[in-house]
């Protein structure tokens, strides 16, 4: 089981990020204490929570952010951005895994230690079992739990690998421990991809085939259609991660880039057909959070996106995704409110009025249901903090150890082993500017000297 297990955790990222919602004294205070009621229409807590975690996509490749065709047809998500808060300045982090332990747990890479995609042969062991994910604390409230698809936060050092999403709270886990094209292994010699893989169901290995966005859509819609409520469901789809496959029935000789937008496409449909399948009462007391978990891969960006500031930089481009959040209680409309993934465990268990599991560490991110409840709102937030280390661990020495931060002008890159900082403006289009700021250009000098100070008083 072990052996068999290697082959499938060869699912290494060659980069990541970190990203800091802020320290304490620069979390704005909400106006007033949100209660969990609220006068939007629908019915109160506890409601059913799934999150469809879309992989390798960033807001430049796919709707509602950008128009087709060189942006992915979403009608599915374009219709739930209508319908509830369509987040313009998400962050996730560049690469794989921190964006998912930080989802789950709603803490750093540098709380947990996961600061670049998890490579098999890592000393440390990946997301530590003393972590308490969304699934834990959801399960201690008497939920039921599911996952499907890449999990990709376990290395081969764990004790238990194979059980490690049943360990970190789901009672059911259908899907993969990595990426698709994770290199092979012992006696696991077949290539592997969208229509051929070695799937991971409650520690047990075995050899599936079909079309791998379909097998999970699928799972996932007779859990949410058999669990009983109140459930939490986690969906991670590998589209539309490389291999860039086509679609059955659709050209292979097609660029990759269209193959890539077609996958996100796949997955928007599929995402449709389970929210369709779902009883009309069930639906209306569904939270629905659709999020990326880093930028757009360089092969398949398209202008006037710089592939160089795609996925693995961090750069806007990088680390910027899609966050959508429509469900009951939540208002609708478009926000420019800062928000990162590892908001959404705080925030979703303090929409269902759940405190975290007794025991559980702190959390980093913050509670944005002032957003949700007012799109308009400021948020919490004045800036983000994003940044990559390796190796993986505390309390290691580091070869790589870069950050940068944000705020709404200006972001800071910083390579914190050689002292080397680069400070860049935003432009109109959002995204930062294609050369660095000038020292002498109005506002230079201080957001420098903000942005260190921001740096300055984080727990980097």
């Amino acid at each position: 089981m072990i052996r068999s297990a290697a082959a499938l955790w060869l699912g290494a990222c060659t980069a990541a990020v970190i990203v800091d919602p802020a320290a304490d004294t620069d979390v704005r205070p909400a106006e007033t204490d949100l209660p969990v009621e609220t006068d939007l229409p629908g019915p109160l807590p506890p409601y059913n929570v799934v999150i469809v975690f879309i992989d390798d996509v960033g807001r430049d490749a796919i709707a509602p952010y950008t128009a087709p065709p060189e942006a992915a047809e979403a009608p599915t998500l374009t219709a739930l951005a209508e319908a509830g808060v369509r987040f313009d300045r998400a962050w996730a982090t560049p690469v794989c895994s921190p964006s998912r332990a930080a989802l789950l747990t709603g803490r750093l890479p540098w709380t947990t230690g996961i600061g670049r995609g998890i490579a098999p042969a890592d000393t440390s062991p990946g997301l530590p079992e003393a972590e308490v994910t969304l699934a834990e604390h959801f399960k201690a409230a008497g939920y039921a739990t599911a996952a499907v698809g890449k999990w990709h936060l376990a290395s081969l050092a764990n004790p238990e690998p194979e059980r490690h999403p049943n360990t970190q709270g789901f009672d059911t886990f259908l899907g993969t421990p990595a990426n698709l094209t994770t290199g092979d292994a012992g006696p696991l010699d077949e290539s592997r991809g969208y229509t051929s893989w070695y799937a991971l169901e409650d520690g047990e290995i075995t050899l599936r085939r079909g079309w791998i966005t379909e097998t999970t859509f699928t799972d996932a819609t007779r859990l949410a259609t058999t669990m009983p409520e109140p459930w939490f469901l986690y969906v991670a789809p590998h589209a539309a991660h490389a291999p860039f496959e086509a679609l059955p029935g659709e050209d292979p000789r097609a660029p990759e880039w269209i193959r890539h937008r077609r996958l996100l496409t796949d997955v928007d449909t599929r995402l449709g057909a389970l929210l369709d399948a779902l009883d009309p009462e069930v639906r209306a007391r569904t939270i629905v959070v659709v999020a990326g978990d880093n930028g757009t891969p360089p092969p398949v960006t398209r202008p006037p996106f710089d592939a160089d500031r795609g996925k693995f930089s961090l750069f806007d481009s990088g680390v910027g995704v899609p966050l959508v959040i429509a469900g009951p209680g939540i208002a609708a409309g478009p926000t420019r409110a800062f928000a990162h993934v590892a908001d959404l465990a705080p925030t979703l268990l303090a929409l269902n009025g759940l405190a975290p599991a007794p025991g559980s560490p702190p959390m980093d991110g913050v509670d944005l249901r002032e957003v949700l409840r007012a799109p308009s709102a400021a948020g919490p937030r004045t800036h983000l903090l994003t940044g990559q280390f390796d190796p993986n661990g505390l309390g290691v020495d580091r070869v790589v150890d870069v950050v940068a931060v944000r705020d709404d002008g200006w972001s800071l890159h910083v390579d914190r082993l050689t002292g080397e900082e680069r400070l860049w403006p935003f432009g109109p289009d959002g995204r930062e500017a294609g050369a660095m700021a000038d020292p002498a250009a109005p506002g230079a000098a201080e957001a420098r000297e903000r942005l260190r100070e921001i740096l300055g008083r984080s727990s980097l």
